[in-house]
């Protein structure tokens, strides 16, 4: 329009910027201008717009600031507009900006929120949204640039609801993973431990510092001759019941059933510093449970059940074994085989429960221990200590057995040093005290074999170089 310029669009259309809302013009009466009311030189270099305004007349438009607006007004910003010169640009490469600024949001979003926790995906999310919205007005208000703000925000929103859809989708299907691969191997407690801490679970093979549990039932293979295949399921069943229930409640995993005998290994998936504690713990509840079974089978006519249980500590391969067909949690290593040994040991000595060196180094202070002997098993050529768990460190026991567990620590020094005759002397009376104490009957036979035929090379240690 002569020398002037308009950004009008493909159509013809332009983008009007609004001075204010309606009357930022001035507005006058025709009756007034008509009747010469109006002060000489009103209307002196002005462009004047003549139109109706009342609200019956229908020049009425929604504008950004009214959804009452003159339409003479419209006009006049119009008009106000091309002799400014301050027009609202939409410009050419707007329509490549915002398609730009889809992509770059919906990117940016897309890489980050997956690496990031859910806070501080909402706050990154709503950063980005603050910016853009902030850089899109200060354009507008101060260049008079029109840049869409409605398509990349909702990008940005779209990505973001679907990504964290996605997540939710994914999490719940974790879950339900770690629930159905661990529901049979720990208690409820310990699931919502890993559910509430993933970082704690790992799964696959690492080494750890671990105790494992091995719980065999004795002469379980004569029930099975005895009784028809059915009982011996529901007697099975009933024990194993009870056991796993007291493996759970001391926060350990069940890694299998072998036959009549348990596998429990507590410190893994969970992270749990009290591991050896709680192994023992276990123990003394499984063995009371075993008492209490005893008691209902003593009434329903079947038989009482007795177990041997062998416990160790140490570093151990834990992690899921296996093919693409079938896989186990469970644990691998020396230390899960000398477990197994311990567990093998109670047939000799005449015990319920022993545990190694290692278990009895970290829970010397919170049970009763009796140091059993110095033993070198099959496949390991280092000798170690072993010691029967005779109970809670806070129980009292009966004088008898008291006078025991204080006789025998001397006996046993003294077998190891060589004087048979003195060692022989004081088992003799454990066994006056306590005559069913097969330890005792154990060591003393020994001193008198040693007595009569002493050992050559002799160094304390007693080897058991069979698997039983």
């Amino acid at each position: 329009m002569g020398e002037r310029f308009i950004p009008t669009d493909e159509s013809g259309q332009l983008l009007i910027n609004y001075r204010g809302p309606p009357q930022t013009f001035a507005h006058y009466s025709i009756s007034d201008i008509l009747g010469g009311r109006l002060p000489p030189g009103t209307f002196a270099d002005k462009i004047v717009i003549v139109g109706a305004t009342a609200l019956g007349i229908g020049d009425i438009r929604s504008t950004p600031f009214s959804p009452v607006y003159p339409g003479p007004e419209i006009h006049a910003s119009v008009i106000d507009n091309i002799l400014a010169g301050d027009f609202i640009e939409k410009p050419r490469w707007s329509m490549v900006f915002d398609l730009s600024a889809i992509v770059l949001l919906s990117s940016v979003v897309g890489i980050a929120l997956p690496r990031i926790s859910a806070l501080k995906g909402v706050l990154v999310v709503a950063g980005i949204a603050g910016f853009y919205v902030v850089a899109a007005y200060e354009l507008f208000a101060r260049a008079h640039m029109w840049l869409n703000m409605v398509y990349p925000i909702f990008g940005l929103a779209a990505t973001y609801t679907m990504l964290t859809l996605y997540r939710y989708i994914a999490e719940e299907r974790e879950r339900k993973k770690i629930k159905d691969t661990f529901k049979y191997y720990v208690s409820g407690d310990v699931i919502e431990d890993m559910l509430s801490d993933p970082d704690r679970l790992k799964l696959g093979g690492q080494e750890k510092l671990l105790t494992v549990m091995f719980s065999d039932l004795v002469g379980f293979t004569t029930y099975s001759e005895k009784y028809p295949p059915s009982a011996v399921i529901a007697i099975l069943s009933d024990y194993y019941n009870r056991m796993t229930e007291q493996v759970f409640a001391n926060r350990g995993t069940l890694t299998n059933y072998i036959g009549d005998e348990l596998m429990a290994i507590f410190g893994a998936p969970v992270e749990q510093p009290d591991h050896a504690k709680s192994a023992c713990l276990a123990a003394i509840a499984m063995r009371e449970q075993r008492g209490a079974l005893a008691e209902e089978f003593a009434k329903i006519g079947r038989p009482p059940l007795r177990a041997r249980t062998g416990i160790n500590s140490g570093t151990m391969l834990v992690g899921n074994v296996g093919s693409k067909y079938r896989f186990a949690y469970t644990v691998l290593g020396d230390h899960v085989n000398l477990a197994s040994r311990l567990e093998q040991l109670n047939r000799i000595y005449g015990t319920e429960t022993i545990i190694s060196e290692h278990t009895a180094a970290l829970v010397t202070n919170s049970f009763i221990l009796r140091q059993l002997d110095m033993v070198r098993v099959k496949g390991r050529e280092q000798a170690l200590r072993i010691y029967e768990l005779v109970g809670l460190a806070n129980i009292v026991q009966p004088p008898k057995e008291q006078r025991v567990l204080e006789l025998y620590p001397e006996a046993f020094e003294a077998y190891q040093q060589q004087r048979f005759a003195e060692a022989l002397e004081m088992f003799s009376h454990c066994l006056v005290l306590l005559p069913e104490d097969r330890p005792s009957r154990l060591m003393a036979d020994r001193c008198r074999l040693y007595s009569e035929h002493p050992p050559e090379n002799w160094d304390g240690v007693y080897e058991h170089l069979t698997k039983d």
